[in-house]
């Protein structure tokens, strides 16, 4: 026999595209089970863009190119499709922390702060470019927003990293920790630890 199964395929507001698992197991009379899936993807609208800088480096002052392209679901490029790209300044805020077993560790958090909103709209081949003047050293987190004929977001992102004089905010991250690991978990009077 055939069985038609519905899966809403819903995503989250700010999700991009998905790729959805679907399983299933038919057990017989005599106990035997057969099984099998598939995947599908699942995405919030029926274009999406695609975001990169011409250079992943830019010098602040100078204007950084960032390339754009617009598919469809297929892969084939859409041409005459708006492209918004916002473009934030990312600051890492850091704190040190203190764990549960009494170490000190950093925590970074991201800020993204609104700086610029560029507009294009892709050529007859689907792809578009805009260009931004970084004024200061950092990272710049670079968003592609476009909307289908039904009025649906999807959206790509990408960085810029600004280099310059003056001071620019970085993650920290605690790479700088070294874990001990001994060779058993109890020691008696006298044993020697190898670690």
């Amino acid at each position: 026999g055939v069985a038609h199964i519905s899966v809403p395929a819903a995503l989250q507001a700010d999700e991009g595209a998905q790729i959805f698992t679907i399983s299933a197991t038919v057990t017989d009379l005599n106990a035997q089970a057969v099984a099998s899936s598939t995947t599908t993807a699942v995405y919030p609208a029926s274009i999406t863009p695609g975001i990169r800088p011409a250079a992943y480096v830019a010098t602040a002052g100078e204007t950084a190119a960032i390339d754009l392209v617009v598919v469809d679901t297929k892969g084939t490029t859409v041409a005459g499709q708006a492209v918004d790209v916002r473009v934030y300044q990312r600051k890492w805020v850091t704190t040190k922390e203190q764990t549960a077993d009494g170490a000190r560790r950093y925590r970074s958090e991201p800020v993204d702060t609104l700086i610029d909103t560029l507009n294009a709209t892709t050529g007859a081949n689907g792809e578009a470019q805009v260009s931004f003047t970084p004024k200061a050293a950092g990272t710049l987190r670079l968003v592609a927003d476009v909307t289908d004929s039904a009025g649906r977001h999807a959206r790509a992102a990408t960085y810029l990293w600004v280099a310059g004089s003056g001071y620019a905010s970085w993650r920290v991250t605690n790479d700088d920790v070294l874990a001990l690991v001994a060779d058993k978990e109890r020691y008696e009077v006298g044993e020697t630890a190898e670690l």
